[in-house]
């Protein structure tokens, strides 16, 4: 259990760690290293550095860090079978991290790297409700969604079939 005062500044995170700690995922000083990254890297959230410096199994990440925040979880590959740009602008994918990667009638499914940003789940959930789409929200791992993005900043177009 970790208990050092530094640790205390992000309850959220130690809780998160501790978590990885009874899963025997990480040890107290890999959760004491996520904690001194994050002190220089506020924008980032735990498990998302645990992700970046690869300090555990990406399923078994994913699989914490689901049953942590309650939302299922999906590992993206590099090649998803539908375009995002067909569903979301580029900027908004890029901005707000999140991939559309699969579509069954009016139903579409998102991946988040922050599926707990509600204003943004909310807002691309409108967005997509004006064109005829249901959401069904997953989160993803950070390298993941960040990989996928990195290819749609390269494409050249908005809109490819």
């Amino acid at each position: 259990m970790i208990r050092s005062s530094k640790l205390g500044k992000n309850k959220k995170s130690t809780l998160i760690g501790n978590d990885f700690i009874e899963r025997g995922l990480l040890t107290e000083r890999q959760v004491e290293k996520v904690l001194d990254y994050q002190n220089e890297h506020k924008e980032l959230k735990f498990a998302e550095i645990v992700d970046i410096l690869e300090m555990c199994n990406k399923e078994d990440l994913l699989d914490t860090l689901s049953n942590n925040i309650g939302i299922k979880g999906v590992i993206l590959n590099e090649k998803i079978d539908i375009n995002p740009l067909k569903y979301l602008p580029r900027d908004v994918i890029i901005n707000y991290k999140v991939i559309p990667f699969e579509e069954n009638g009016n139903k579409l499914k998102l991946a988040f790297s922050d599926p707990l940003d509600n204003e943004r789940v909310e807002m691309i959930r409108k967005i997509l409700k004006d064109n005829g789409y249901e959401i069904e929200v997953y989160v993803t791992l950070y390298t993941s969604i960040m990989k996928l993005i990195s290819k749609i900043k390269n494409i050249k177009t908005d809109y490819i079939d």
